[in-house]
């Protein structure tokens, strides 16, 4: 009977063991961030922005906050264009509603951004390269056509006459491909680089040790001369 308990012991014993070096984690190397993290990537006829979420209990909650922060900031750039737009209401002379139209357009704009942007391209960072760990970047774009319509429907629906809308459009594709050349330039320019290490504090001087005290001449009157 104690043969078999210490057989039984044993086999428990080497069970464990193996259990536990089948479960033991393997250190996997970070792979390489995506480029577009750095650098908006070139897409010809579509306007981009980067978004980032902090980690999140659930995952799919991080990726879906970095793809709204990436549409907010998009949907930023595009009402802050429409807001330059110059809008010539009645065909030459500002009427009261033009501040509407501007205001309701650049809503409309935002709107198109929210539910015509498409996301481009995730990634979690899971071993914080770029941040916190398992942060997540979104990359969302849209074709600026999209909320140009939106904001030419949004005057046709103010019954405003077809001259003025087609200067409008006009005026916003203009606009547009400046925003464009304004993200190549983001494009182009090299990656910041990283912050210089901070220096470390030069180390303090130690004080020169105190001189030793001198032994007393056979003179001094410590030692006074003996009379031998």
């Amino acid at each position: 009977m104690q043969r078999a308990t210490a057989y039984f012991l044993g086999c428990a014993g080497i069970m464990l063991l193996s259990g536990c070096g089948g479960t033991r984690a393997r250190l996997e190397p970070p792979e390489k961030p995506p480029a577009w993290v750095d650098k908006l990537p070139q897409h010809t006829g579509k306007l981009c922005a980067l978004g980032y979420s902090g980690p999140t209990f659930y995952q799919t909650d991080c990726l879906k906050n970095a793809a709204d922060n990436a549409r907010g900031h998009l949907s930023q750039a595009i009402s802050v264009k429409i807001r330059t737009i110059t809008i010539d209401i009645s065909d030459g002379t500002r009427g009261s509603y033009d501040m509407d139209v501007m205001v309701e357009g650049s809503e409309s704009a935002s709107d198109t951004v929210l539910n015509g942007s498409e996301v481009e391209s995730q990634w979690l960072d899971r071993f914080g390269q770029r941040g916190p760990d398992n942060g997540c970047y979104s990359l969302v774009c849209i074709d600026p056509s999209k909320p140009i319509q939106s904001l030419v429907d949004k005057l046709e629906e103010k019954k405003i006459p077809p001259k003025t809308v087609e200067k409008v459009r006009q005026n916003a594709e203009a606009a547009f491909e400046e925003l464009e050349k304004e993200e190549a330039k983001v494009r182009s320019a090299p990656p910041p680089k990283p912050a210089p290490p901070p220096e470390k504090p030069a180390p303090s001087a130690e004080p020169a040790p105190s001189p030793a005290p001198s032994a007393p001449s056979p003179d001094s009157p410590e030692n006074p001369p003996s009379n031998t």
